[in-house]
């Protein structure tokens, strides 16, 4: 049972520091801009190179973003899956650790794999920023226009969208599979099922919405509400394996 234990706290630790890893490569490694950019206003004047460089700037900010995550979450995937499936196979919950483990490496698989769609139309996505630079009057007109256009023509919200149904479907296959063990565990983890459904929502919302500032927030949250949900269905997961153990040794 120790085994067992020590594998589902490892699951759960590196779920949430990879999340916060993720979140924080992606906070703080940035591409730089043009080293020039700090060295003018606002309303300077743009020449067709200015133009040129700034659309191929923003695109690589974007998808610089984008395949940081892709490379996070496919991590996070292996070294968590493993770890669930170990700790499942411990507890000899055969078949719960096999419908989990295909469940959770589906899922998280597919989501890692959804920014690539942006990759595939780059020279695309690059020509509609560059067009919209190119309409700019100024330095803060390129940025914002610029801006704008990556994310009409990059598949963000589509990949948003997407993601958030494949993350919501993931974990909550992860919840219900621990549902399925003991069936009276249910109002117990309901509370924070709800709690993590919610944060969930929310994230994806802010995501669609296009609020940047906010995203940080609300995967803070979520994160933190997933690792609550899954320390408590640990602690009555456990609690239901001493139980039935007990009961075969006196049966």
């Amino acid at each position: 049972m120790s085994v067992a234990a020590g594998y589902i706290k490892g699951y759960v630790a590196a779920y949430v520091l990879l999340s916060m890893l993720g979140m924080l490569i992606n906070t703080v490694i940035r591409v730089p801009p043009p080293s020039w950019m700090d060295d003018v206003g606002g309303d300077f004047p743009l020449t067709e190179e200015i133009r040129i460089e700034l659309s191929q700037w923003i695109y690589m900010y974007i998808a610089d973003y984008h395949f940081k995550a892709f490379i996070v979450s496919a991590f996070t995937t292996l070294v968590t899956g493993l770890l669930l499936y170990l700790a499942f196979k411990a507890l000899k919950l055969r078949m719960h650790s096999l419908a989990l483990l295909g469940m959770y490496l589906g899922g998280s698989v597919a989501y890692a794999l959804l920014p690539l769609i942006g990759f595939g139309t780059s020279s695309t996505i690059l020509h509609q920023i560059y067009t919209a630079v190119h309409h700019a009057s100024n330095l803060n007109e390129a940025l914002r226009l610029g801006a704008e256009a990556a994310y009409t023509s990059f598949p963000l919200k589509e990949m948003f969208i997407s993601s958030a149904f494949i993350e919501l479907g993931k974990n909550a296959s992860l919840a219900a599979g621990y549902l399925g063990i003991k069936k009276e565990f249910e109002a117990r983890l309901s509370l924070w099922i709800t709690i993590f459904l919610v944060t969930e929502g929310v994230y994806a919302f802010l995501r669609f919405v296009s609020i940047p500032l906010l995203w940080g927030w609300s995967n803070y949250l979520q994160t933190l509400a997933f690792g609550m949900l899954m320390v408590t269905a640990i602690r009555l997961l456990l609690q239901w394996s001493n139980a039935n153990h007990l009961r075969n040794l006196y049966s």
